[in-house]
């Protein structure tokens, strides 16, 4: 799949803010349609690419605004003129005292901006580390196609090409070498002493390498032996979150659970392919009676069920039955 150079190449809507439609709706007098292009359009104007990277290089992970500045670029996306202030009663901002507002629902237009920034500071660390070493070899930062032999041999001079095109033999012979004559079972003198030339001439100088000792191998599972490949890998870590779980998505509650694990004496587990993780987590939040609150709780009640403990508690193992960990009226509308 070919990646287009913008990071947020479309603009996402989670489903977990589709209850905030209808609040928007009727705020703004308008049929939901008009709200929810009115909340893409507004978190679109605040999603600028440019703007969340320097946001991030400066430390930050909140798009905060104030409230002028907030009122212009609701007023541009609906059409409306809407007090801020009524937009945080709503929950599509949270107020941060002295006439600021942080916008809410942009921790994914962040994530994408923050793996290309990690991924332009990996290859620029990477690339001094090779610019170095080739310094260091080569004596030049530059990069080349490849090495020059430390020996040089150059060939032999030669006359230059007849420029006769037919095999005929040649009526004049050059002066410098003789006429071939009969083979009479002796050399003659002028090619032995060519011959004897060339063996007494100086070989070319050698560079001398240090013999290689070959060490005994070791038994794989004696003293000092080397790690196998799986030990050597490092085992995956999780943090918790900081944000409220309020405002978590999707990989906020998977490293939420993995840290549980983890605390409980778990190997953490890779993250799930593909949109399998955001998909399931917008099913669950927008099920009726269904909160981040209670997944939490759900998920202490899958770590505590003997027949998944015996599992190991694997994350996907909650994603599949997660309703069945659920109150009873959860249970009823997740069906």
């Amino acid at each position: 799949m070919r990646q287009n150079s913008d990071p947020l190449p479309y603009i996402q809507f989670d489903r977990a803010a589709k209850p905030k439609v209808i609040d928007v709706a009727t705020l703004i007098s308008c049929t939901p349609q008009h709200a929810q292009g009115s909340m893409m359009n507004f978190w679109e104007l605040c999603g600028d690419p440019r703007e969340i990277e320097r946001l991030l290089r400066e430390g930050k992970d909140a798009v905060v605004l104030p409230a002028e500045e907030v009122a212009s670029r609701f007023e541009i996306a609906s059409g409306k003129a809407v007090d801020p202030r009524r937009l945080a009663s709503i929950g599509l901002l949270e107020a941060q005292g002295e006439g600021t507002f942080r916008v809410r629902g942009m921790s994914r237009y962040f994530d994408p901006i923050r793996r290309r920034i990690s991924r332009l500071s990996a290859a620029q660390v990477a690339g001094k580390a090779s610019a170095a070493a080739r310094k260091e070899t080569l004596g030049s930062a530059q990069p080349r196609s490849g090495h020059r032999s430390k020996v040089v041999r150059t060939p032999p001079e030669r006359p230059p090409n007849d420029s006769r095109t037919s095999f005929e033999p040649s009526a004049e012979r050059s002066p410098e070498r003789p006429p071939k004559t009969a083979y009479s079972g002796q050399r003659s003198a002028d090619i032995f002493k060519e011959e004897e030339a060339e063996a007494e001439a100086p070989p070319l100088p050698l560079e001398i390498l240090p013999p290689v000792v070959s060490k005994p191998e070791t038994p794989p599972d004696s003293a000092g032996a080397p790690l196998r490949p799986e030990e050597k890998r490092a085992p995956l870590t999780y943090e918790k979150p900081t944000t409220p779980p309020e405002n978590w998505l999707g990989p906020d509650f998977f490293r939420w659970a993995q840290h549980v694990r983890q605390i409980n004496g778990y190997v953490a587990e890779k993250w799930p392919r593909g949109h399998a993780l955001e998909d399931w987590f917008a099913t669950a939040v927008s099920t009726p009676n269904v909160t981040v609150g209670r997944l939490k709780e759900g998920f202490y009640a899958y770590g505590d069920d003997p027949h998944w403990k015996g599992r190991n508690c694997p994350f996907g193992g909650f994603m599949s039955q997660w309703a069945s960990f659920m109150p009873r009226e959860a249970r009823h509308a997740a069906r």
